[in-house]
């Protein structure tokens, strides 16, 4: 409801977040050669810069929208992201010329508003495939994809990140690489002595890539030594079998639209991986 009032101080904060103003770091690109080497079956991030597609990946859900489209919040016509972009660089408020003064709002999704109904989609397909899990630079305070190391504890899991944080002490994680995400992704790479290939690039190529040394938690490329240590609390219980898959899906609603009162009414339903991949 701020937006509709005044989406002004949105498209301020939009001006300096937009994707042009960065580029894809060490901790993208090796994203990209798993994807490449047929190693990565999804990328599930909460970042709306769209720099995994930048740099290549092409297995990616972005759990909280991206700039990459935008839509009219009066008519609803959807647009692609570049369509606003000169607009929001020059700090105005995009117009939608369809119904003569809408606000033209990018894809994000806001406090309170529903994920993408792809997002729960790929995540029960993914479910019940995935046989590893890697978290990076998260703080993992935002539902529902803080929920995914729960979900998913029944296979290994590794988290890189600037900082602990509670997953950590539920013995959520087999183990936790402390440090910057890009330091922590080279020395990975140096010390198992990876050589994943990387698909030929055609404009986007990824020698030409610079690093992103913005801070953030745990996305940045600091200097900062890593720490890779055991999590202090207990592992949670891993079953003999393989478990029913706990996965997301949205509270009921009246419209696909409206959004949930509270980011605790996100339902978990036992799917099992048969009922998953139909």
């Amino acid at each position: 409801h701020f937006f509709r009032d005044d989406p002004r101080p949105f498209f301020k904060v939009a001006r300096r977040l937009y994707p042009s103003n960065f580029s894809p770091s060490a901790a993208h690109r090796f994203l990209r050669r798993l994807d490449d080497s047929g190693k990565l079956l999804r990328d599930y991030t909460q970042n709306v810069d769209t720099l995994e597609r930048v740099a290549g990946v092409r297995s990616v859900v972005y759990c909280h929208g991206s700039f990459s489209t935008a839509v009219c919040t009066r008519c609803d016509r959807k647009f692609a992201g570049e369509y606003i972009e000169d607009e929001i660089l020059s700090g105005t408020v995009p117009r939608c010329r369809s119904c003569d003064g809408g606000v033209i709002k990018p894809s994000i999704v806001f406090f309170n508003e529903m994920l993408p109904r792809g997002f729960y989609h790929s995540l029960s397909e993914d479910a019940p495939r995935a046989d590893l899990l890697l978290v990076m630079g998260t703080s993992l305070s935002v539902a529902p994809v803080s929920h995914i190391p729960a979900a998913l504890r029944h296979i290994p899991s590794v988290f890189i990140n600037a900082e602990s944080v509670s997953a950590c002490d539920e013995g959520l994680f087999d183990v936790f690489v402390r440090g910057a995400c890009d330091d922590a992704i080279r020395n990975i790479e140096r010390h198992l002595q990876l050589d994943l290939p990387v698909r030929s690039a055609t404009g986007d190529g990824i020698a030409g890539m610079q690093s992103a040394n913005a801070g953030g938690d745990g996305s940045s490329g600091s200097s900062r030594d890593e720490e890779v240590r055991r999590p202090a609390g207990p592992r949670a219980s891993v079953p003999a079998k393989r478990p029913s898959i706990s996965t997301m899906r949205p509270a009921p609603s009246s419209s696909d639209n409206a959004p949930s009162s509270s980011e605790n009414e996100d339902v978990f339903s036992e799917v099992s991986p048969e009922e998953s991949s139909s």
